[in-house]
Order: C-alpha cells, then structure tokens, then sequence
C-alpha cells in the first residue's frame, strides 16, 4: 500500500521517465486528485503547468499510482478525499 513517503519516491522514479525531447523546463506543475475510500486515485486536474507537454504525462502518472494505504476518513468512516501536489521540475 502507498504511503506519503511512498509517493515522493514515485513521483521522482516516474519523473525520470517523461518524455520531453529537447526541451528545457524548470517550475512546477501542481495536479489535484481524489483519493478515493478505496485508496486508488481519479480526477486528476492540473492547475498549474511550465510546459502543456507534461499535463498526459502528469495524470496517467496519477492514473497508474499504487492504491494510498490510508484513504481520508469523515467522523472515523473511510471518505473520498482531493489531494493537491506540486511537483519541481528541472529539466536541462
């Protein structure tokens, strides 16, 4: 199961893989998703981008994340939460 910690290493193993051909970025790009009561992910929406080439890349990432261990929970009852992610790019 995913914890915090866990998606800090995802997202910097996923980064390395984006396909940018030639292209100089240095930002940040911000996505909001749901984690559902189930621990997968949905809806991701990006709200903030250096580089429109990144937006696909950026939610099939959130798409294709391992199940949250913890969803949110509401009064102790598991819920649906949204989760806001800034994410530095650096490319050279």
């Amino acid at each position: 199961r995913f914890t915090e910690r866990a998606l800090v290493d995802y997202v910097q193993g996923e980064s390395r893989l984006w396909n940018l051909r030639n292209r100089q970025v240095d930002g940040v790009i911000v996505v909001r998703f749901t984690v559902e009561k189930d621990g997968s992910t949905s809806d991701p929406k990006i709200l903030k981008t250096p580089c429109d080439a990144l937006d696909e890349q950026v939610k099939t990432m959130i798409y294709s994340m391992p199940c949250w261990e913890r969803a949110g929970t509401i009064l102790g009852k598991p819920a649906s939460v949204k989760f806001t992610l800034p994410i530095r790019i650096k490319l050279d």
